[in-house]
């Protein structure tokens, strides 16, 4: 259901139109009142849009509904979202009665059913086509599943199954590792040696033991170094003999000297007395801080010379085939790393001789030393020997159960050789232009099924006319009764209307709107749909017709839609019928609200400061909700238009119509026929240029154009109500109690 119009712009004559919030939302019933051009169409081909989207082009402007969900449907996104909605207006008037030349010869549903059958042939030639494409899409891809499935898939499962050693495997198990491996193809596919360590695996025979114990360099080469370079930078003297310290050669004779005259007195190079001067001389140069700094040097010699860098690993060939290649990346780099190490202990060894022959001296690592230092590769044993082990461990995991070990290298095998086998042969392409063919295909078989429902439901629509014109004559009996009219099948493309036995030649605007809602009344029905779920909108049904024909109308309408469509919109601008109507709304009492799923609207003309018309949707006046005359309603707007000090523009505006239906009511009830209103104006108003000053505002100014050069004058209100207070002055003068001045009759 539609609760509200949230807000329309731009369409007809509603310019700017927002739902008020003291504007009762939409019930079941909905009765909307309203005079000539007052918005009521406009409002209906807004439905009407909710029917057919693809209307929305002529609508021109924007506007927004929502429903009893709270969901708004916006005329920007209707195209996707069309409702179960009629409408019966001017519009399905003229797009359901259509007269051939002079003939009057009617074609229901927009189009007859002769048009239906060419538009049945060119179907039929349309699906002629589509059966040719769709045979050479069906070529084609018999072509492809024999070049492909029977050529390349056949051919390559063949050399995975002799591979592997697997006789059943066929096309279907590589079409199933295709689709297992998907976007990620080149990461299954092996290096040479994966590869053929996997093959030696799933083919091998050879028993394996575990491992679990190897040797390596555990070394700490920075700390190494850092103390070398330490050792190299200290001194130890405090009375160094300049001469020695000046020499090492010299430095380094005297003190082996040292150690070979221990207990001496004499000279054993020159035969000279060692004197205690000498002695003490050459201490104070050689001191204890001296020789352990020396001794210190040399144990740091032999440490470095009695590093192990021997290791002991398994041989490649020892480890399961499928993890040789493995082993191999992981042990490769130690070798290089035992001889880059070996390259700087050589280099750390000749600093340390060098600082043994310049004890006295600071010195620092050598270029040389540096160089190699640099050349390090880097190397963690914790990190190589975590994954020696674990390499070790899944070694001792395969070979535990040889059977399923070499089950999964031929599963790897049949991966590696799927993917080589989807890079090599294009299948990632070959599948492109099978979806290709597939999806043209697709749309050619679905063009060709909507075409086969389309030639059916244009069949059907032909067969129906025959019962539509029974069940339309039942219709069109009731509506125009006494006007002996009906319609007469001529053919199946065709009928006519007769009146009696003769052709219906003329018929009336009445009588054709007559027919057109009577055949409305039919398609709520058409294709299977149900009245029950459908939103109807009906516009002045009754347009033309005279009053004897107002009441079948009404009856129509009460029993086929009031309490079978899903919601109902009626709008009118007939009072009589309003009333009718109205009365179905009502409760009784002397408020006569509405009941409960009933609601009713006014559709208000106004014009803005510029002259220029709007309209909006309002609550109905309670003088048009409490009171059956219409009569009654345009007096009290008149009255208090008259009697209001400050009188807005809106009621200027609309005081023209109002006091030309209020004249024609009266004088056509005082005098009964003999012509217009304005020829009886002098019953009532005896001055003839008050008469004529009536006549003319009544006659200009009710319509648009006068009204626009009228509003531009600055005096036109004060104008306007006084010509209006000349009219009711005169009523009451004459006639004021039939016309009722009591204000308690026109306040409602």
């Amino acid at each position: 259901m539609i609760k509200r119009i949230q807000s329309i712009r731009d369409i007809g004559i509603y310019k700017v139109f927002d739902w008020s919030a003291d504007l009762p939302e939409f019930s079941d019933f909905n009765l909307i009142y309203g005079w000539n051009y007052s918005g009521k169409t406009t409002l209906s081909r807004i439905f009407g849009v909710l029917e057919k989207p693809e209307t929305l082009s002529g609508l021109g402007g924007r506007f927004s509904v929502v429903d009893d969900n709270g969901h708004t449907i916006d005329s920007q996104n209707i195209i996707d979202e069309p409702l179960n909605c009629r409408v019966f207006n001017r519009n399905f008037i003229e797009r359901n009665f259509q007269e051939e030349h002079n003939a009057p010869a009617v074609f229901i549903v927009g189009d007859d059913a002769n048009k239906l059958r060419k538009r049945i042939d060119r179907l039929k030639k349309h699906q002629e086509r589509v059966e040719r494409v769709k045979s050479r899409f069906r070529n084609e891809k018999t072509e492809w599943e024999r070049r492909v499935n029977d050529g390349l898939k056949r051919d390559g499962a063949r050399a995975i199954a002799e591979l592997v050693s697997e006789r059943n495997f066929n096309r279907s198990g590589l079409d199933q590792i295709i689709r297992e491996i998907g976007n990620s193809v080149e990461e299954h596919a092996l290096s040479d040696d994966e590869f053929d360590a996997l093959k030696a695996t799933a083919s091998s025979s050879e028993s394996f033991t575990e491992k679990r114990t190897f040797k390596a360099p555990e070394v700490q080469v920075e700390e190494l170094i850092g103390r070398v370079k330490g050792l190299i930078a200290q001194t130890a003297s405090n009375r160094a003999i300049e001469k020695l310290k000046d020499n090492p050669e010299l430095e380094r004779w005297v003190r082996e000297g040292r150690e070979i005259h221990k207990g001496e007195s004499y000279c054993g190079f020159c035969g000279e007395e060692i004197t205690q001067d000498r002695v003490l001389l050459l201490q104070g140069h050689f001191s204890t801080e001296y020789e352990s700094l020396v001794q210190t040097i040399k144990t740091e010699i032999t440490n470095i010379k009695n590093i192990d860098l021997s290791t002991q690993l398994p041989r490649q060939g020892e480890l399961i085939h499928s993890l040789r290649v493995q082993y191999e990346n992981l042990i490769q780099p130690l070798s290089g790393y035992i001889t880059a190490v070996k390259e700087v202990f050589d280099e750390l060894l000749d600093c340390l001789n060098d600082k043994l022959t310049k004890i006295e001296s600071e010195l620092v690592l050598s270029d040389r030393a540096f160089e190699k230092i640099d050349l390090l590769p880097e190397f963690s044993y914790e990190s190589f020997s975590a994954s020696i082990s674990a390499l070790f461990e899944e070694h001792n995991q395969k070979i535990s159960d040889m059977e399923v070990t070499r089950g999964e290298a031929k599963e790897l095998i049949k991966r590696h050789s799927a993917a080589t086998f989807y890079i090599d042969n294009n299948i990632e392409g070959e599948e492109k232009d099978l979806e290709r063919i597939n999806n043209k295909l697709s749309l050619a078989r679905n063009l060709s099924s909507a075409i086969t429902e389309r030639i059916a439901d244009k069949e059907d629509q032909i067969k129906q006319y025959s019962v539509a014109v029974g069940r339309l004559n039942d219709l069109i009996g009731i509506i125009l009764s006494g006007s002996n009219v009906s319609a007469i099948q001529l053919s199946e493309s065709e009928f006519e209307f007769r009146r009696g036995d003769q052709k219906a030649k003329n018929l009336s605007e009445g009588e054709r709107t007559a027919i057109a809602f009577c055949y409305f009344l039919l398609t709520l029905e058409d294709s299977g749909n149900s009245t029950e779920n459908t939103i109807v909108f009906v516009d002045d049904p009754i347009s033309s017709l005279d009053s004897n024909h107002i009441y079948s109308v009404y009856a129509l309408i009460m029993e086929r839609l009031r309490e079978r469509c899903k919601q109902l919109f009626i709008s009118t601008h007939n009072s009589e019928f309003f009333n009718l109507l109205k009365d179905e709304c009502l409760k009784g009492g002397i408020n006569r609200n509405f009941k409960a799923g009933c609601q009713g609207y006014y559709t208000q003309r106004s014009c803005d400061m510029e002259g220029q018309p709007f309209s909006q949707l309002i609550c109905l006046p309670d003088s048009l909700r409490k009171f059956k005359s219409e009569y009654q309603f345009v007096f009290s707007m008149l009255y208090e238009f008259a009697n209001n000090q400050m009188p807005t523009l809106h009621e200027a505006y609309t005081a023209p119509v109002l006091l030309r239906k209020l004249l024609e009511a009266y004088l056509g009830f005082r005098r009964p026929g003999g012509g217009g209103w304005s020829g009886k104006l002098g019953i009532l108003i005896d001055d003839e240029v008050d008469r004529r000053e009536i006549d003319k505002f009544t006659n200009d100014a009710s319509h648009l154009q006068g009204v626009n050069r009228a509003v531009q004058h600055a005096d036109y209100i004060s104008s306007a109500k006084e010509i209006v207070s000349k009219v009711l002055q005169a009523l009451e003068a004459k006639d004021g109690d039939q016309v009722g001045m009591n204000p308690r009759l026109h306040k409602g």
